[in-house]
């Protein structure tokens, strides 16, 4: 599941507590490789314990390097770029990680009734020159981005790979999909089983000798085989208002842990708050929430939940969860700084 750390930008949505642990051998086998490097937007850390760790955190960091080459909307040679510059004229093959992730982000759209909407590619555009001007965008702009919105005018082709926008003007945006996928699909290719040429490496059978593992991608949190300390990952969850308080600590042994907060990039115009999370109903900032953190073992739906319930709203997004998804844990602080939490977050949750 994942854990959440200060992200270089602004926001802090999850702190793991003793990150930088084992900086001696008391307690633990050997040292981690460590690797840092920066792709979609944000900085991504990979920390692995075991014999042949090295090789396969290259292998795992270059999964984030080829999704951002992919799915990178502001890059105008991606896939996704695209399929966006050729929205009412012809379908557009793609990878198969590009394919899968619009398939997954599509479904959710249907399943929350667009609460989660990957077709907002038009007005997030509209949003990241208003965060660089420090200004709201023109509300005619928005109006006019709103009808270009519609998930169900998208055409898939699984059998050729291909991805067709059948209006102008029709424009994704995987912000909310994409570093979830990536993330643990690196995990995945991490810790994968080695070639059958390979076995008997004194591996105690995991992949690539990866024993325990922690993906760190600025918000997007996957970690694996417990800590080395032979216990649960902490991960110590962040007030969105005050970096210095701690709501509590969360333990896990694998899985994912993703968090969508208000407080990641935003700007005040007018005493008012203006952050990256959109409502696609509206086209402005969803109101109500300062952040959600789901825990799910599926890094991708993790990513896509954090968001839609973050757009739903306490009282949808809970009851949302309970009948689409009760195996997977949510923490939710609303705009007045009440916590909400689900029974399976609560259950691993320790107020500190």
């Amino acid at each position: 599941m994942y854990l959440i750390l200060r992200s270089w930008r602004a926001g802090i949505a999850l702190l793991l507590l003793l990150f930088a642990c084992c900086v001696t051998l008391s307690g633990c086998a050997t040292l981690p490789t460590e690797q840092t490097i920066y792709a979609m937007d944000t900085f991504i850390t990979i920390k692995a314990y075991g014999p042949d760790a090295s090789a396969a955190v290259n292998k795992a960091m270059a999964v984030f390097t080829t999704s951002d080459q992919h799915m990178n909307v502001f890059d105008s040679s991606s896939e996704l770029a695209m399929v966006n510059a050729a929205s009412g004229q012809k379908a557009v093959q793609v990878s198969a990680d590009t394919f899968k992730v619009i398939e997954a982000a599509l479904a959710m759209a249907r399943l929350t009734d667009g609460a989660f909407n990957p077709l907002i590619g038009g007005i997030s555009g509209l949003w990241k020159q208003a965060e660089a001007q420090n200004q709201v965008p023109d509300r005619e702009q928005i109006r006019r981005a709103l009808r270009f919105t519609d998930y169900r005018k998208v055409i898939l082709d699984p059998s050729t790979s291909t991805v067709e926008l059948t209006e102008a003007g029709m424009a994704f945006d995987l912000g909310g999909a994409a570093k979830g996928y990536a993330t643990g699909a690196a995990m995945e290719r991490l810790v994968e089983p080695p070639a059958a040429g390979d076995r008997g490496r004194g591996n105690g059978g995991k992949g690539n000798g990866v024993r325990h593992a922690l993906i760190n991608a600025g918000g997007n949190i996957v970690v694996f085989g417990g800590h080395p300390e032979k216990r649960p990952w902490n991960i110590s969850i962040t007030h969105p208002r005050n970096s210095e308080r701690f709501l509590g600590t969360l333990s896990i042994n694998e899985g994912a842990v993703v968090t969508s907060g208000d407080y990641e990039r935003f700007f005040i115009q007018n005493g008012e708050r203006y952050h990256h999370i959109i409502d696609p109903a509206t086209g402005f900032p969803a109101t109500g929430m300062q952040s959600v953190s789901i825990v799910s073992s599926d890094s991708l739906q993790a990513d896509l939940l954090s968001t839609a319930v973050f757009v739903m709203g306490v009282s949808k997004g809970l009851a949302f969860l309970e009948s689409h998804f009760p195996e997977v844990g949510a923490i939710l602080v609303d705009s007045d700084g009440e916590i909400h939490m689900t029974p399976g977050f609560r259950e691993r949750f320790s107020w500190r």
